[in-house]
């Protein structure tokens, strides 16, 4: 008898053992996971920070802010690119947009097209050429390779100075800026164009101008409830979501 009360408190014993290791163990792995997340969540905010050099349409002080990483030689960012317009118009005062180089591989002139870019913003023009090389993609997007002349002629009709156009255009200091949006897009997990990220988290993309306005709406009403923005500009972005 006194043998099976002591298996059965042995038993008893082992059996709160396992269950306060289980519950530990589940405990530790929900602190690692929380502590993951949180890492995650920071890592993504830092890359998504503004940089000085960033080309951003729409009021610096606005309390929500969309990053594109797009390519010029992209159809479907040509496609996008008059909703993100419409977008900054829109939402004037409230929407920021950051455009980021992500140049894909299998785009032949879409690097060159980035360069073309980057180096008509040092001459301060980059709006104009991000149009010029959007408006045109049908022409320089379709050549086999690059076509550094066709794109030259852009640079002509903007008034820029050719030679330091084409001196900017071959620096690897433009080349490491474009290098560097790449890299903070595959960072973000970014392996298409264009992709969005909205206030720090990435959206799909929209299939209308009105599911990218529900998209803005939902984050100015977030923004209101962390006291970034008027309760007047709240209760318009919530009369758009019913």
């Amino acid at each position: 008898m006194m043998k099976d009360k002591v298996i059965f408190w042995l038993v008893g014993i082992t059996a709160l053992v396992i269950v306060a290791s289980v519950f530990l163990v589940s405990r530790m792995n929900l602190g690692s996971k929380q502590a993951d997340s949180s890492q995650t969540t920071n890592n993504r905010q830092k890359l998504l920070e503004i940089q000085p050099d960033d080309h951003i349409l729409g009021s610096m002080d606005a309390p929500v802010t969309l990053v594109e990483y797009s390519d010029y030689e992209c159809p479907a960012c040509l496609s996008y690119e008059p909703l993100v317009k419409q977008l900054v118009q829109e939402y004037e005062g409230r929407l920021r947009v950051v455009f980021r180089h992500f140049p894909l591989v299998g785009h032949k002139n879409a690097m060159n097209a980035a360069l073309a870019a980057e180096a008509a913003g040092k001459q301060g023009k980059y709006w104009e050429m991000h149009e010029a090389l959007f408006a045109n993609q049908a022409t320089w997007g379709s050549k086999q390779f690059a076509n550094s002349e066709l794109l030259e002629v852009y640079a002509k009709e903007l008034n820029l100075d050719l030679e330091q156009f084409k001196a900017d255009r071959s620096s690897q200091e433009i080349r490491d800026r474009i290098e560097r949006d790449k890299l903070s897009g595959r960072q973000l997990g970014v392996n298409g164009t264009p992709s969005f990220f909205l206030d720090g988290e990435k959206i799909p993309n929209p299939r209308s101008y009105a599911d990218f306005k529900s998209f803005v709406d939902a984050a100015l009403i977030k923004a209101a409830a962390a006291g970034r923005v008027t309760e007047a500009t709240a209760a318009s972005a919530a009369s758009q979501l019913e």
